[in-house]
């Protein structure tokens, strides 16, 4: 007899903790609170970004933002989900402006938009992932010139605010923010996710108060059925399905590793026609190993092609500094070349060729090579993040004293505000490796894990499963492979 299956944990319903939690999270107060903290910390970036210290490493806006925001984003995904979502300050002000309310629930009318519907062809991941890789594309001036951090997140806010007010839901974060995709897409391989108590509740339940919204609440602005989905992809966690269930039937739950390959495993069989997540995959998995490359490994060189032959740093003020050499910008090309033509091309191309061996492997004929491709290419979403996740510990034991030495002296002027300026000095550079080595071990793993579920449910036999993955293995293993090389030196 077989045991039966434990259950994920009820967050909402932890003794001594689901009660203040609940309450908490039903506050309305409480997203606008995190809110206008982290629009104070957006106005610090954007002003030191234009007139601060023009140097990357002294300024408040690349500091904090590159370095320790960047780096806490992944861990947020693995223990959070898209707790960043829930904090992120960018939608705000058109959200605001649109219900013509700060915090409390307003008539269901949207005062101030115009209510717009969303055109179908782009409500899928294509413009924000692509968007992320064109911002790897300028990613030496984007990290080092702080004038390009408070251009792109000027832009953002800009055009959260625009499209508050022209459409009816939150797709400026659910199709059109860069980082929005790829933090949804890895959501699914994490501990964290907005469920469902019981599924047959919502069912029966005919007002559907978390889409429509009710006295307590709004309805789901990123247009789902809160009561009945069952991935991270697209749900923001902004909590208003919490607010508006007058069933007290949504929940937070804490996954069980089972339950993360039982759910992904499900979201990539039914995948049919997803290619925009497929290439944020890609996208995200190369470019992990890339950043690594280009900010670790032993090829300076492209780096200097990634800055197009400039050596300067640059605020409002200064911007001038940044117009490129010609054979510098001719460098930075063969950068753009190299950087999306391995993202958008060549590993998909791997990756597909390998499907296609996997599926003769497994000797089936009745699922296209298209599916088996677009299906095995969410095993990527638990490798890309822990590839990610490596980066993250590098970047922040090589780099720690900059954000702190920047809270200090947001400007770059000088200031010793709270005490903490610190000389740089890597913690402990020669454990970096071994720190890392078991965060991508672990995604590796659970790739191959995720490979042998997608296949067994594609094909319906555990013979036909285990050819199929170990043949998806080999890729799996050669860019593991990849990546130890660069970490070691």
């Amino acid at each position: 007899m077989s045991k039966p299956e434990k259950k994920d944990i009820d967050l909402l319903q932890v003794k001594g903790v689901g009660k203040p939690l609940k309450r908490i999270l039903q506050w309305r107060g409480f997203h606008f609170t995190f809110i206008l903290v982290n629009l104070f910390v957006f106005v610090i970036v954007l002003t030191a970004g234009f007139f601060g210290n023009p140097m990357g490493n002294m300024n408040f806006s690349i500091a904090v933002v590159w370095i320790l925001w960047f780096a806490a984003v992944e861990f947020m995904i693995l223990f959070g989900g898209r707790t960043w979502c829930t904090l992120c300050p960018l939608p705000a002000f058109g959200e605001w402006t649109a219900r013509r309310k700060l915090v409390g629930v307003h008539k269901q009318k949207r005062w101030l938009s115009k209510d717009k519907k969303w055109p179908k062809k782009l409500d899928n991941m294509w413009v924000s992932a692509l968007g992320f890789l064109g911002i790897s594309l300028i990613l030496p001036w984007l990290v080092t010139r702080p004038v390009v951090t408070g251009t792109l997140f000027l832009l953002l806010i800009v055009f959260g605010f625009l499209f508050a007010l022209i459409y009816s839901g939150r797709f400026f974060c659910h199709s059109i923010c860069p980082a929005s995709s790829y933090i949804g897409y890895h959501s699914n391989a994490s501990l964290f996710g907005v469920r469902a108590r019981d599924k047959s509740v919502c069912e029966k339940h005919i007002a559907k108060e978390c889409i429509r919204g009710g006295p307590k609440g709004y309805g789901c602005p990123w247009k789902l059925y809160p009561g009945g989905h069952e991935d991270n992809t697209y749900c923001g966690q902004c909590y208003e399905c919490l607010k508006s269930c007058p069933m007290d039937n949504m929940t937070i739950k804490l996954r069980r590793p089972s339950t993360i390959v039982r759910e992904l495993t499900n979201v990539a069989v039914k995948a049919k026609g997803k290619y925009d997540e497929a290439w944020m995959g890609f996208t995200r998995f190369t470019l992990a190993i890339f950043y690594e490359l280009v900010f670790f490994g032993p090829y300076w060189f492209l780096k200097d092609w990634g800055n197009m032959g400039v050596n300067f740093g640059a605020n409002l003020p200064t911007i001038g500094l940044l117009t490129p050499t010609l054979g510098g910008f001719q460098n930075w090309l063969m950068w753009v070349l190299i950087v999306a033509g391995v993202a958008l091309l060549a590993y998909p191309a791997a990756f597909y060729g390998f499907s296609w061996l996997a599926k003769k492997a497994a000797k089936d004929k009745t699922k296209p090579t298209k599916q088996v491709f677009l299906s095995f290419s969410y095993a990527l979403v638990p490798y890309g993040l822990f590839l990610w996740l490596a980066f993250a510990i590098t970047i922040l034991m090589v780099n720690w004293a900059y954000p702190l030495t920047a809270f200090s002296d947001p400007m770059g002027w000088g200031w010793d505000l709270l005490g903490m300026k610190f000389a740089w000095s890597p913690i402990v550079p020669d454990l970096i490796p071994y720190l890392q080595a078991p965060l991508f071990l672990i995604g590796l793993t659970f790739a191959i894990v995720v490979t042998y579920n997608i296949a067994l449910k594609l094909f319906g036999s555990h013979k036909k499963a285990v050819r199929a993955t170990t043949v998806m293995t080999v890729l799996h293993v050669a860019t593991a492979l990849i990546f130890v090389w660069i970490i070691m030196g």
